[in-house]
């Protein structure tokens, strides 16, 4: 069933996950979005453009080539236009990272209420496969096939990561469940962190760490959080 098929401009469709779950949502253009961890994305396609919103979270977008029907995702601030590309769109706060898989996109910086008229094109960049653009740092870089790879990890439920700090990897981590990882010391967050990992398992995680550094691991009396601490010994 196409997700999209009465949207307009003024009744958008909402596709959502909770946190923990995963979807892919086939549109009736033959596109298809696949949504991360408690993601929302308003879906307004009109007969002269394919408007996306990503209103919060990760989405992964493969789009059906149509140059007469431009596909444009509005993401804190950006726009990114498709003619017929994969790309992932990642939102923390109003911070917005474009990973390109293929093909070509720009990346334009408008105004979110824009995503109802044609928005002007001010300060663009152009993406070619292999590359990613981050607002916050305001950089195009290029990324290797394997860091590629591993940022497109969670499409198999799983996080994949190379020698990144334990705070990082925290932030992560607690996307994915409701039980959050909590460090008791802000030098815990210094450990640097490489393998994969099951999304959602907070708890296997967190014990994998007791059995990789001097750290022990107790339930908070709320029961919403794990603690990690050193060891005392």
């Amino acid at each position: 069933e196409n997700a999209e098929q009465e949207a307009s401009a003024l009744m958008p469709i909402v596709l959502s996950t909770e946190v923990g779950e995963r979807s892919t949502i086939q549109l009736s253009d033959g596109s298809s979005v696949e949504l991360n961890t408690d993601t929302e994305v308003e879906v307004r396609y009109t007969d002269s453009r394919r408007n996306l919103i990503l209103v919060r979270g990760q989405a992964l977008f493969k789009v059906a080539k149509n140059p007469d029907r431009p596909f444009m995702v509005y993401a804190g601030g950006r726009v990114i236009t498709a003619l017929g590309t994969e790309f992932e769109v990642r939102m923390n706060q109003s911070d917005v990272a474009v990973t390109l898989v293929g093909g070509r996109i720009t990346v334009t910086n408008v105004n979110l209420d824009e995503a109802r008229d044609e928005p002007a094109d001010v300060d663009s960049v152009e993406l070619v496969a292999g590359q990613v653009y981050d607002s916050a740092r305001g950089v195009l870089s290029d990324v290797s096939e394997d860091a590629l790879e591993r940022a497109l990890s969670w499409r198999q439920g799983r996080l994949d990561f190379q020698n990144e700090t334990l705070a990082d990897v925290v932030i992560e981590i607690n996307r994915y469940s409701r039980r959050k990882l909590v460090l008791s010391d802000p030098s815990i967050g210094e450990l640097y962190i490489s393998g994969s990992f099951k999304a959602g398992s907070v708890e296997n995680f967190a014990t994998a760490m007791t059995a990789l550094y001097p750290l022990t691991l107790e339930e908070a009396p709320n029961r919403d959080q794990l603690v990690l601490s050193w060891y005392k010994g």
